[in-house]
């Protein structure tokens, strides 16, 4: 019996060696993360916008976007450093190896900059003054980060300005009608078609007073209402923006 027993185990075993395999059932595509919801923030400060836009980008490569770096610049985000990036150039314009250590808004008009410029070496070779002009169609503003000497300084920056000057109609919708504007929020033409934009509200006659609340709608429907308003992965198109008084949205768009 036991003999028996072992020689139909060994037959079963060579039917299974020279049988067809059993077919394999192919797994289902992994589903895909590039789709993000876009996401929404209310009263960031630009260098807060800048440092969570290096986070995301870190998230989808972490070699883009890398600058080349001297000194304490490194204590600065990516994308700050990429926004520094310009203001290298055009202090190397004048004299190369310069790095930009500073700077202010130059003009009532908010249209000219003055870039401090300086040769990082050990010791202090003195910054020189660079005076330059906004493209057409921006202004002046400032952003703050590290230069090389692990300064936290001014750094002066040109950008794009959303006029919320339009009055509105008084209706019994809209019994306290203030002032209203748009920006069309666009991004370069290899764009995915998202991107991060940040707004910051400022006073219509750049006086200095404290900024205004701005009421904001986005291509997609989503509402803020902030001094500043910033949004992650969203897609392009117009923004809506309401004040009671007359003022000015500053505008940073970058893409993914």
């Amino acid at each position: 019996m036991f003999p028996l027993l072992l020689l139909l185990c060994a037959a079963a075993f060579l039917g299974l060696a020279h049988g067809k395999p059993a077919p394999i059932t192919p797994r289902p595509a992994a589903k895909s993360n590039s789709f993000r919801r876009p996401e929404f923030r209310d009263n960031l400060t630009l260098e807060e916008f800048l440092a969570e836009v290096s986070r995301r980008r870190a998230m989808t490569s972490s070699a883009l976007y890398r600058r080349d770096v001297v000194g304490d610049e490194s204590r600065n985000s990516d994308a700050v450093n990429a926004a520094l990036q310009d203001l290298h150039l055009f202090c190397q314009g004048f004299q190369g190896g310069t790095h930009a250590v500073g700077g202010s808004c130059y003009s009532s008009f908010k249209t000219k900059t003055r870039v401090k410029c300086e040769l990082p070496v050990i010791g202090d070779t003195g910054a020189k003054s660079r005076f330059g002009q906004c493209p057409q169609g921006k202004v002046c503003n400032t952003m703050s980060a590290y230069n090389f000497r692990g300064i936290y300084s001014n750094f002066p920056t040109c950008v794009e300005v959303a006029k919320v000057d339009r009055k509105e109609q008084k209706t019994d919708a809209n019994p306290n009608p203030g002032y209203s504007g748009e920006y069309y929020a666009s991004g370069r033409p290899s764009s995915p078609g998202t991107g991060y934009y940040h707004f910051q509200m400022a006073s219509y006659d750049a006086t200095g007073d404290l900024a205004p609340y701005g009421y904001f709608t986005s291509p997609g429907g989503h509402h803020g209402l902030a001094r500043t308003w910033s949004c992650f992965d969203c897609p392009f198109g117009l923004v809506k923006i309401h004040c009671q008084v007359r003022a000015i949205a500053y505008a940073y768009v970058l893409s993914v």
